[in-house]
Order: C-alpha cells, then sequence, then structure tokens
C-alpha cells in the first residue's frame, strides 16, 4: 500500500503506510488484527531464514510478541470496535464522505 498524493497517513510510516485517509473519499487500512502470539509464532518459524536478512532476531521478535500480548490484544480490539463504527457510520450524499 503506498500514501497517495494528498493522503494523511494515519498510522506507519509515508514509506509503509499501514492507514490513511484521503479528502473525504477513502479511508485505508492495512493491518494484521488477527495476529496473535500464535500467529506471529507460526510466522516466525515459516520466516526464519529470511528475518536475520532484514535485522531481525526470532528469538528476541518471540520474546517481545509474549511481553506485548496482553497490551496488543487490548489495542486491537479498540481498534476493531472503532473501525466497525467508522463503517456504520452513514455516507453522504455530498461528496461521497461520511457524515
Amino acid at each position: 500500500m503506498t500514501l497517495p498524493l494528498g493522503g494523511s497517513l494515519i498510522a506507519g510510516a509515508e514509506q509503509l503506510p499501514q492507514a490513511f485517509s484521503w479528502a473525504d473519499f477513502a479511508c485505508a487500512f492495512q493491518s494484521h488484527l488477527e495476529a496473535n502470539e500464535r500467529i506471529i509464532g507460526d510466522w516466525v518459524a515459516h520466516y526464519r531464514d529470511e528475518l536475520p536478512r532484514y535485522g531481525i532476531d526470532s528469538k528476541t521478535l518471540l520474546r517481545e510478541t509474549r511481553r506485548r500480548a496482553g497490551a496488543c490484544e487490548t489495542v486491537q480490539i479498540s481498534v476493531a470496535r472503532a473501525y466497525a463504527q467508522l463503517l456504520k457510520t452513514p455516507v453522504s450524499a455530498k461528496g461521497g464522505g461520511r457524515a
């Protein structure tokens, strides 16, 4: 996903946006809210040989995943609920933006 010209970054970095808005017309969101300790462990096992190329130590990643799991779950639930609420907001007739 790339940040479009005139887009406003909501989460991530300009080089790697995870969420952005654009005028009143679009809102983009890219994340893995389902990623929990088990899923991340599976990803680490699958990509174990590739991680060092990106400077990622698999043991450190797994340790930090365990340490942060509870806080991440709280954020995941909050983001999912907020996004669901956004989707329930009626679209205005003028300009297609959210009311």
